[in-house]
C-alpha cells in the first residue's frame, strides 16, 4: 500500500532512469518515491502473506500553495526536478532531490497557474505552459 497523498494525484514523473518517481497531488503535495522501496516491499509480500507493507515517499515536499500538476525532471543534472504549482501558487519550484531533505534551490513567480513543464533534451532550457 502506498501512503503520501491524501487527496488526487494529478502529476506523474519517472525520472530518467527509472528509480524515482514524482508525484503531484492536489492537496499542494510533491512526492518523490524511490523504485527500490516498492521492489523490497512486494518481495516481502510475497515472502510473507500476511504482512501489509505501507510504502511512503522518501521526500514529502509541502511548500506549493496550490494543485502540483506540472513535473519534469532535468536531464542534464541529476536529481533536479522542476515543479509547477496551480493559480494560488503560480510558481515554478527547482529541487535537489538528491539531498535528505529536498532542497528547495529556487522559486520563480510565474504569474499564472503552471500546466506543464519540459527540460529540453539539447539545450539547458526549461518550457512551462500557462493558463
Amino acid at each position: 500500500k502506498y501512503k503520501g497523498h491524501r487527496q488526487e494525484v494529478c502529476g506523474l514523473q519517472w525520472n530518467d532512469d527509472g528509480h524515482a518517481l514524482a508525484s503531484g497531488g492536489n492537496e499542494n503535495y510533491l512526492c518523490i518515491w524511490d523504485a527500490a522501496m516498492s521492489q523490497r516491499s512486494s518481495s516481502r509480500r510475497r515472502a510473507f502473506q500476511e504482512v501489509i507493507d505501507i510504502v511512503q515517499p522518501r521526500l514529502l515536499l509541502t511548500q506549493h500553495k496550490a494543485a502540483v500538476k506540472a513535473l519534469d525532471w532535468c536531464p542534464f543534472n541529476r536529481g533536479l526536478l522542476a515543479s509547477g504549482g496551480g493559480s494560488a501558487d503560480r510558481t515554478i519550484k527547482f529541487w535537489n532531490t538528491s539531498s535528505n531533505n529536498g532542497t528547495l534551490t529556487n522559486s520563480i513567480d510565474t504569474g499564472s497557474q503552471v500546466c506543464s513543464l519540459v527540460w529540453s533534451k539539447h539545450q539547458r532550457e526549461l518550457c512551462s505552459s500557462h493558463g
